[in-house]
């Protein structure tokens, strides 16, 4: 009787256990029903025939998941048939979906996956798009015996990614438009500013002018200055947004660096009551190597600031260096002080925002457009370099900016270059930078300007008359094609580029096109990121931006006339030159 009883108990034990591992097994199929309905995914299989895979007969079987994926219930509307599922395939799609599988089937290595995304037609008639997988079960020899797979909802996925190209292609065509846009703004502003800078240039190189006259002047071309430097900003700072500003890695003179952004920041004193200390590190190297004009341009951003807020005080522009992390790397230390209204922490917080100024409340009469700092500090990033400010709301602020530069040679400035350096005082504050270089005569020079405005020719050749070169002009790029066709030839041709009719790129395309090789440079109002480039693969050998830089024009006639001549042609001008000044009459 007790052995019956013990095995009554074995055997309600068993059921017992088979009960809980039913329904843990049903718990599973529920947590991978809920998974598969949650996650979007149905799942599919085909038993495949013998010896024939791709039969359109093998019998499929479609889950319920799969089905209402397309909208479906049953298989009722949806057989378990090939064709409930190929007659869907989008017509794009169709041939290269059905021949993925086909290739996955006949594989008997097992080594062709089966994993696509394609668009299938849902019940109401609309397309929708899928991520398709799937695994074979084969036989020793390969052949395929059952396959199973799973479809992935990926519509809304790929609906966003769809939405984020349709962004992107329309921020290009907006970028396109902003660019071009610029491109005629910067020709439109920069044509009559070139006139007005220019022709007060040429103006000011006259000795006769009375002292009231000559302020003037000089106040007309610091204004037109100020409007160039807004201006290059706006252009500077839609460079980098588009991600074309390029740093232009070269050998630089550092003392003429320090020296150049020295007299142009001098300007920028005016009438305040303020001191301009420099202190020079005589162990900075000679040279380096970088992007010369992007740390002008840092520091006379930081200079520019330091100026426009202190209403008197001391700015004090220090320059320094340490060693870099290997043996061809320097770290150049730049630092602008100032004794100016200083500011908040909040304020350091907002200064590199852009076309933001602080202060305002104060500075309310501050001339620019708040995009220096911002320009500033992607040009520091550009440069794998670092800034960092301290500033103190009514004690006045201290910039201090790192730039890895390379380092050429051993040679340092030394003492006796930095303490000249550091004796350039305020009483300069007058001298513009048209002083600043030296016009050597060149009488054995001949140049042709071709512009379609007359303004600008006249400006060009005022700028030139110094030189005693020898100027012709042409009003349109066709005009000067005819001049070179008549056998004419010059040392440099400068090419204006946007004329109508024909415009100075295409001008300069038929001259090359022709044969003629010698020096033609572009002389532009078009000064947006890339235009040098663009002229240089053009056929071009060099760029100056309008309004012309005397400085820059000066560099090109050097190179490309003067530094071209034998000793002999050179001597003989030069005496010619100091002959003429010496019979000069005195005023």
């Amino acid at each position: 009787m007790q052995k019956n009883v013990s095995h009554t108990d074995a055997s309600k034990r068993q059921e017992e256990e088979l009960i809980h591992s039913r329904e843990q097994n049903e718990l599973q199929l529920l947590k991978l029903h809920l998974m598969v309905k949650a996650t979007k995914i149905g799942l599919w299989d085909m038993e495949v025939v013998e010896g024939d895979p791709v039969n359109p007969a093998n019998s499929f079987t479609w889950s319920d998941d799969f089905r209402h994926l397309l909208g479906f219930t049953d298989k009722n509307d949806f057989p378990n048939i090939l064709s409930s599922w190929s007659d869907r395939l989008h017509p794009d799609d169709k041939e290269r979906t059905l021949e993925a599988f086909k290739n996955h089937l006949l594989d008997k290595n097992g080594k062709t996956p089966y994993d696509l995304e394609y668009q299938l037609k849902k019940k109401n008639g609309e397309y929708a798009y899928y991520r398709a997988s799937g695994e074979t079960i084969r036989n020793e020899n390969g052949s395929p015996i059952r396959v199973a797979g799973a479809l992935l909802d990926v519509n809304e996925v790929k609906s966003l990614i769809n939405e984020a190209e349709r962004q992107r292609i329309a921020a290009e065509n907006a970028n396109k438009a902003k660019s071009a846009f610029l491109s005629t703004m910067s020709h439109e502003i920069r044509t009559p500013l070139n006139a007005i800078l220019g022709i007060t240039e040429i103006l000011l190189q006259g000795d006769t002018l009375d002292p009231n006259t000559k302020g003037s002047l000089e106040k007309i071309y610091t204004s037109g200055d100020l409007l160039l430097g807004i201006i290059n900003d706006i252009l500077d700072f839609s460079k980098i947004e588009a991600g074309k500003l390029d740093l232009i890695i070269n050998k630089y003179e550092t003392a003429s660096m320090i020296s150049d952004t020295t007299q142009l920041n001098i300007l920028r004193i005016g009438n305040k009551n303020i001191i301009f200390d420099l202190d020079i590190d005589e162990n900075i190297p000679s040279y380096m190597l970088g992007d010369e004009l992007r740390i002008k341009q840092i520091l006379n951003n930081l200079l520019s600031n330091a100026f426009k807020y202190t209403i008197s005080g001391t700015v004090k522009m220090s320059v320094t260096v340490e060693a870099g992390e290997t043996n061809n790397e320097i770290i150049l230390i730049l630092s602008v002080v100032d004794t100016g209204p200083g500011m908040t922490k909040s304020q350091v917080d907002r200064i590199f925002d852009e076309y933001s100024r602080f202060n305002q409340d104060v500075n309310y009469a501050a001339e620019g457009t708040g995009l220096g700092m911002s320009i500033t500090q992607n040009l520091i990033r550009l440069m794998k370099g670092s800034i960092h400010i301290d500033s103190e709301l009514g004690r006045g602020s201290a910039f201090t900016v790192r730039l890895p530069q390379g380092k050429i040679g051993t040679g340092a400035l030394g003492s006796e270059i930095a303490e000249n350096l550091k004796k350039f005082h305020t009483h300069t504050r007058t001298h513009m930078k048209r002083v600043q270089i030296s016009r050597e005569p060149m009488p054995y020079g001949k140049v042709l300007i071709v512009d379609d405005v007359d303004i600008n020719i006249e400006v060009a050749k005022g700028l030139l008359a110094s030189y005693e070169l020898d100027i012709d002009s042409a009003e349109s790029g066709i005009a000067a094609i005819e001049k070179i066709k008549t056998g004419m030839v010059y040392d440099i041709m400068f090419m204006d580029h946007m004329m109508p009719e024909m415009d100075g790129i295409e001008a300069t395309k038929i001259l090359r096109s022709i044969g003629y090789k010698h020096p033609i440079v572009a002389l532009s109002a078009n000064a947006v990121a890339g235009q040098a480039n663009i002229f240089m693969e053009n056929g071009f050998d060099d760029f100056i931006p309008k309004p012309i830089d005397i400085r820059q024009m000066n560099f090109i006639l050097n190179n490309l006339i003067r530094d071209k001549q034998t000793p002999e042609v050179l001597e003989a001008a030069r005496k010619s030159a100091k002959k003429h000044e010496s019979t000069a009459p005195q005023c």
